[in-house]
């Protein structure tokens, strides 16, 4: 009989909440149509965290918890029956449902967890009380089994050993993607107030210790001393000098650059308009990706479009650049042909553009971050966050080799951050075996 009523009890307090949130739903919509101000956009989060909390007992902030892709696979981790993936470790950074924070996790060619850094210092905790969380941003994996990652939210970039104590830390706007060069040394964007400020600067930070090795400034060196670099992004000559007027918009985010990356002195062959070492750059809110000389920081190269909003632009051995395009709606009209990423290729010498994967069983869509790292000549990851997976396709004939899906319930699928491959002798010891007590 207690049981009856216990159970009697929670259904009708399920049920009054739903009918709360009806409401309360309804009420914020009037609200949001006449204003959004502060106090509207809280009640909105909380309103999405209340709903995340009954369908999957976890109280997130928005983004964090998404629905499963109907094509995705049916295991957290698939691995292909019919074709073997390239030896080779995967390392997805993604939010755990049992630790209730993020924790970035190492397969090998089986699909099996070989190793996982926690953060001891709980950066990536999510807070339950005010429905928050520390997203992770870049990441890099060093040989020794130390990881560098940022987070856009703190201004933060900090290093962990193999069993997540943390080495150093810097509380700086360090953010988005964060690339590994040839030398050992660490490359990143850096904001002045915040990761959308418009003074950026393109910093080369040393591994062992966190400190600026180069320095980079868009504004100064950049655009200050060039100006048909200032022409090619269609900026009048005061912004470089620094001057505003009423008429400008000082506080846009025009640039949301996301990545920087060397040109490796293997490739250099392939790109004989560059030079070793040239910084390819993305700014998102152009649509822009560009070469900038490493010697003078004039622009030497640059193209808009045909991708929207991109992420992660590659140097490939073919002397082509790919990226993962977004395709995420922009502008007053919001419109976009399919709800659909992809990951094209564009020739700087030709200008000339194709799709490397688009569509098929294994078609994809993040309208915010995302990732993909080249696998050998046929072989692709790709990172989609927004639908909090990761997956591998074998280019010759479209099959998946690998999936991870972050999955909290059947339905419903948290995020995945950033994700990448290592080949399978880039540990200097096996990583199955790092000594870490104490979790």
């Amino acid at each position: 009989m207690a049981d009856r009523r216990d159970f009697a009890a929670h259904a009708i307090f399920v049920s009054s909440a739903m009918i709360a949130i009806v409401v309360a739903t309804f009420c914020i919509g009037v609200l949001s149509a006449m204003e959004r101000s502060p106090l509207v956009m809280r009640m909105l989060v909380a309103k999405d965290a209340a709903i995340g909390f009954f369908r999957t007992g976890i109280m997130a902030p928005p983004g964090l918890l998404v629905r499963t892709p109907p094509n995705a696979a049916t295991q957290d981790v698939a691995v292909s029956a019919i074709e073997a993936p390239l030896r080779g470790w995967r390392v997805v950074n993604a939010f755990d449902k049992d630790l209730k924070a993020y924790a970035v996790k190492l397969f090998d060619s089986e699909g099996r967890l070989a190793h996982e850094w926690r953060f001891r210092d709980g950066m990536f905790k999510l807070d339950p009380v005010n429905a928050s969380i520390e997203t992770p941003h870049g990441l890099v994996v060093l040989n020794d089994g130390g990881i560098v990652l940022n987070s856009d939210l703190s201004h933060v970039i900090a290093a962990y050993d193999a069993c997540g104590r943390m080495l150093w830390r810097r509380d700086e706007p360090f953010h988005h993607q964060i690339t590994l060069d040839e030398d050992g040394f660490l490359w990143v964007w850096r904001g002045k107030a915040s990761p959308h400020s418009q003074d950026q600067w393109i910093d080369r930070l040393d591994p062992e210790n966190g400190r600026t090795v180069e320095s980079i400034s868009l504004r100064e060196e950049v655009l200050g001393r060039h100006p048909e670099s200032l022409a090619l992004l269609g900026l009048p000559p005061r912004f470089a000098r620094g001057e505003a007027t009423l008429a400008d918009n000082a506080d846009a985010d025009i640039f949301h650059p996301n990545d920087v990356e060397p040109l490796p002195s293997a490739y250099a062959d392939k790109f004989p308009e560059f030079a070793a070492g040239d910084l390819l750059i993305s700014f998102r809110n152009m649509d822009l990706v560009a070469v900038v000389d490493r010697k003078t920081h004039a622009i030497k190269w640059a193209m808009r479009g045909p991708w929207r909003r991109q992420h992660d632009p590659d140097f490939m051995p073919t002397g082509e650049i790919s990226l993962f395009n977004n395709n995420s709606p922009a502008g007053p009209d919001k419109t976009i042909f399919e709800a659909r990423s992809s990951i094209m290729a564009v020739n700087p010498r030709t200008g000339g553009a194709r799709y490397v994967l688009s569509g098929g069983p294994k078609s994809f869509y993040s309208t915010a971050m995302g990732a993909h790292t080249w696998i050998g000549p046929s072989h692709i990851q790709v990172v989609a966050p927004e639908e909090g997976r990761v997956i591998e396709i074998d280019l010759t004939d479209g099959h998946p080799v690998f999936e991870f899906n972050n999955r909290v319930t059947k339905t419903v699928n948290a995020s995945a951050a950033v994700a990448t491959w290592l080949p399978e002798g880039y540990f200097t010891s096996d990583p199955r075996r790092f000594a870490c007590q104490g979790g």
